[in-house]
């Protein structure tokens, strides 16, 4: 019950579930803030460093398509195309046609945005490292639960077991 002690939230005996939401977006809020204020000074929030990390990794120089990177990242396709517009305008990646479907675009990442992540890649390794201080025992033992609980909740709620 220390969450809702230290969000000023009165608690009670039967908000265990609730105080799990609490402390998972405290976490989350947390992180976020260390790896934007570390990315900010290279142009990029972690969700530009997702999208070309992505685009990189997994289109492996072919590209991925809109939709396909819109999977990846659990965006819907209108914050998508906003995020490779801006992407595209720093020309850290490009659009191109996909050959014998006009409709559909590639998003390929050009060689100033793989430049910008093999910088950036170990100051944010440093600063996970720093904001994620826990030992590897007990990281496995979170990373445990917390992919029950992310199964859990997803075959229950409809949806898969992958995000």
């Amino acid at each position: 019950m220390a969450i809702f002690g230290e969000l000023g939230i009165r608690g009670s005996k039967n908000r265990t579930k609730e105080e799990f939401l609490y402390n998972m977006a405290s976490c989350y809020v947390i992180v976020e803030k260390k790896i934007s204020e570390a990315l900010a000074a290279y142009g990029l929030t972690p969700v530009k460093m997702n999208a070309l990390l992505v685009i990189k990794h997994v289109g492996k120089g072919k590209g991925l398509s809109q939709n396909d990177l819109c999977k990846k990242m659990i965006v819907t396709a209108g914050n998508i195309t906003r995020l490779i517009d801006r992407l595209e305008k720093d020309k850290f990646v490009e659009r191109a046609p996909l050959a014998g479907d006009r409709r559909v675009n590639l998003i390929r990442i050009t060689k100033r945005g793989s430049d910008l992540l093999d910088k950036v890649w170990p100051v944010y390794q440093k600063k996970v490292d720093e904001i994620v201080c826990l030992t590897d025992a007990d990281l496995t033992g979170v990373i445990s639960g917390l992919e029950n609980v992310r199964q859990t909740i997803s075959q229950k709620n409809g949806g898969k077991a992958k995000p």
